[in-house]
């Protein structure tokens, strides 16, 4: 996951804690999705995500494993 240039690996549980603090210092106004995609077991989408507090670009890629469907990369960045 990278969260505005900080880039790690993260368990579930932390995961879930960045972005709920992410969220809680910029919240939502809209989001729209600019590129989709899909590829055999892999899909992706790219977009803008607009907040009270500023505007991100946001990449998610997701893998279909064993009947589940996992989030394998979610990045935000601050939009130029």
């Amino acid at each position: 996951m990278e969260l505005l240039e900080e880039e790690n690996m993260f368990s579930k549980a932390q995961a879930e804690l960045l972005l709920k603090d992410f969220f809680g210092k910029y919240t939502p106004t809209s989001f729209k999705v600019n590129h989709q995609g899909t590829k055999s077991n892999t899909s992706f989408a790219i977009g803008t995500l607009i907040t009270k507090s500023g505007i991100f670009r946001v990449s998610i890629f997701i893998k279909s494993e064993n009947d589940k469907v996992l989030i394998h990369q979610l990045r935000i960045e601050a939009s130029e």
